[in-house]
């Protein structure tokens, strides 16, 4: 019998690395964050439309590349510019 590997969301990240936008459903599932941090996020200004995020068919999709971007810039955003790691 084959014997089931535990899952994992990078692996299943890694898998789908050419697909950028995802339901926050998805995005939580692989970033660890909540449905209501993300929100937050969105409405705090902290992640911005078209960068991190997009309204489309009514629904909020998030950039998966623009996460990676702010992640690696340690979260430093100017006017939708991402800033330059130091």
């Amino acid at each position: 019998m084959f014997k089931s590997r535990p899952y994992s969301s990078h692996r299943a990240y890694k898998a789908s690395a050419n697909m950028n936008w995802v339901l926050i459903v998805k995005f939580c599932e692989l970033t660890g964050y909540t449905e209501d941090a993300v929100r937050c996020k969105i409405k705090d200004g902290i992640w911005q439309e078209n960068l991190h995020w997009q309204k489309a068919a009514n629904r909020i999709h998030m950039s998966m590349r623009g996460y990676e971007q702010w992640v690696t810039n340690k979260g430093k955003t100017n006017g939708g510019k991402l800033t330059p790691v130091q």
